[in-house]
């Protein structure tokens, strides 16, 4: 009798996507498109609100930054030998060129340890794959809905608002 083995699919991590107005501040998390496109409209005056036809939204994707990017085993033995240097001149000369890869890799690992169990990281990040969404403002289409990604993306109440008012507007003028 053969021996069934069960094997459970993994599913590939979702990223986290951050959008920015600018593609330089990425100040609104995950799903916040609404907040961003809102906090936009909060700074225009009602003509320019009314005068705009698109919004330009830019959705990238955090990268989480590790301790070990930024921690090298040969700078660290590098810097003790200049500091040895630095204090017993040609005494130091040859201090830690015995050092075997082996060794240094002990070490390195000793510390990239300490890092974890302390959970040392840095507490920033990165933004990759940028995406850039331009999303029209006037529409037809009551509530306004703008498709991207295969994910429908409700427009604000701010953007009802001004569509509403444009709408209005557009009718007196064509009366």
């Amino acid at each position: 009798m053969k021996e069934q083995i069960e094997v459970t699919e993994i599913a590939p991590k979702q990223p986290t996507y951050w959008y920015s107005l600018n593609d330089e501040n990425w100040s609104y998390a995950s799903t916040s498109i609404n907040q961003a496109i809102k906090d936009h409209f909060d700074t225009l005056s009602e003509n320019e609100r009314l005068d705009l036809e698109y919004v330009t939204v830019y959705r990238g994707e955090k990268v989480k930054k590790t301790f070990e990017e930024y921690f090298s085993i040969d700078a660290l033995i590098e810097d003790m030998q200049n500091r040895a240097s630095d204090d017993a001149s040609e005494f130091a000369e040859d201090y830690l060129d015995d050092i075997t890869d082996e060794q240094q890799k002990e070490l390195e690992s000793v510390i990239l340890a300490w890092a974890t169990k302390h959970n040392i990281k840095p507490s920033w990040f990165d933004i990759e794959n940028v995406v850039t969404m331009t999303i029209p403002v006037k529409s037809t289409v009551t509530p306004p809905i703008v498709i991207f990604d295969e994910c429908s993306i409700k427009a604000t109440d701010s953007m009802i608002d001004l569509l509403n008012k444009a709408s209005a507007q557009q009718e007196k003028a064509n009366d």
